[in-house]
């Protein structure tokens, strides 16, 4: 079998690409409302103070991790400010998330991020928190209750990043229409357009328009 083949695995229902989407032949295969496996961020990585990576002088690829704030103000260059580049040490782990980006940029070449929603594993200390019953009854305005078997999980739309397409790992099952749908009208409360929310569903539903 060539290696850019898909293959389907039916026992999992995963579906696993040689090397990943890092191939741009593979992109048809990412699909809004799908779950995937990603290589994702640790948030909490990304909240100052950050871990700098400071190269030694003699040797760049060499140096210490230092924990600070970070001076991010412009530097000086032949007398123009130009935005000062840092490198910065950040964890990263496979995590499953949702596609919500619509197909068109998903499957173009030329379109290389797309937005996902990472999807958390409730734990059973978190059922007795208020927010799991307003979860569990559709009720919450920014996490989406998407249970799997036995497994009780939900979408944080909270934490909706923009990755590579590159990271993406694993394709999976689809999300259940009515659950997207739901995902969909928590979307636009968390942009801010729950108070015109009619004028806005108005307008996708005219246009055709994909959030």
């Amino acid at each position: 079998m060539d290696y850019q083949s898909i293959k389907i695995t039916t026992k999992s229902k995963s579906i696993s690409i040689h090397h990943g989407f890092r191939n741009r032949e593979n992109w048809k295969q990412i699909e809004r409302g799908y779950e995937f496996e990603a290589a994702i961020l640790y948030p909490s990585d990304t909240k100052r103070p950050l871990s700098f990576f400071i190269p030694n002088k003699n040797n760049p690829l060499e140096g210490k991790i230092v924990d600070q704030i970070g001076n991010f103000s412009p530097e000086i260059i032949e007398g123009r400010p130009r935005a000062r580049e840092q490198q910065v040490v950040v964890t990263i782990k496979p995590r499953k998330v949702i596609i919500v980006t619509n197909n068109i940029i998903n499957q173009n070449e030329e379109f290389e991020y797309i937005l996902i929603a990472p999807i958390n594993t409730i734990k059973l200390s978190e059922k007795s928190k208020d927010w799991y019953e307003k979860l569990i009854y559709d009720e919450h305005p920014i996490f989406t209750y998407i249970p799997k078997g036995n497994i009780e999980r939900y979408v944080d739309l909270s934490q909706i990043m923009t990755i590579h397409k590159s990271l993406l790992l694993t394709k999976y099952d689809k999300i259940p229409d009515e659950r997207m749908e739901l995902i969909d009208e928590n979307l636009l409360q968390c942009l801010s357009l729950g108070i015109i929310k009619e004028e806005a569903e108005n307008i996708i539903k005219n246009q055709n328009i994909e959030i």
